[in-house]
């Protein structure tokens, strides 16, 4: 029986374009896998970043929104987010990047998959590069996994 693993994004937010983070936000509450924690960590930003975040915890209630009182940059802001972290694994997303829909759903089935000595790292690649907000200008990347064994050779 596969257990079902509960996956905690954390999301510095600082001085982020509010169409950017639309776009990722949209893209983790729409996710394929549901079993989500998303912390949002507004890092003081000097503009409407902090009311954003908090908007979005009325809109999904797996979104929670922690504020800190002067900007501490982003290793502090996932620090922050590890603090407050109930999840099986965590995954870090930067609040200007997006996922594919099914990104997390395939990255639990791929951790999922070792039977035994689960691994304490997954890392994957993916990437495509919009000028103007709706074509790509680098066409994707497809994701490749390997193990810890595949990279090493």
């Amino acid at each position: 029986m596969i257990e079902t693993l509960k996956v905690g994004i954390i999301i510095p937010v600082y001085k982020v374009k509010k169409e950017y983070f639309d776009k990722c936000l949209y893209s983790l509450i729409n996710q394929s896998y549901k079993h989500l924690q998303i912390i949002l960590i507004d890092d003081c930003s000097p503009d409407y970043c902090g009311k954003w975040c908090d908007e979005y915890t009325k809109l999904d209630s797996r979104i929670e929104v922690y504020h800190h009182k002067k900007n501490l940059g982003v290793s502090v802001s996932r620090n922050t987010g590890i603090e407050h972290l109930n999840a099986n694994l965590v995954m870090f997303v930067d609040a200007d990047d997006w996922l594919d829909l099914d990104i997390i759903e395939k990255v639990v089935s791929k951790y999922n998959n070792f039977k035994e000595n689960k691994p304490d790292i997954v890392i994957f690649q993916g990437s495509m590069s919009y000028l103007n907000f709706e074509e790509p200008d680098i066409i994707k990347k497809e994701n490749e996994w390997k193990t810890k064994e595949e990279l090493n050779d």
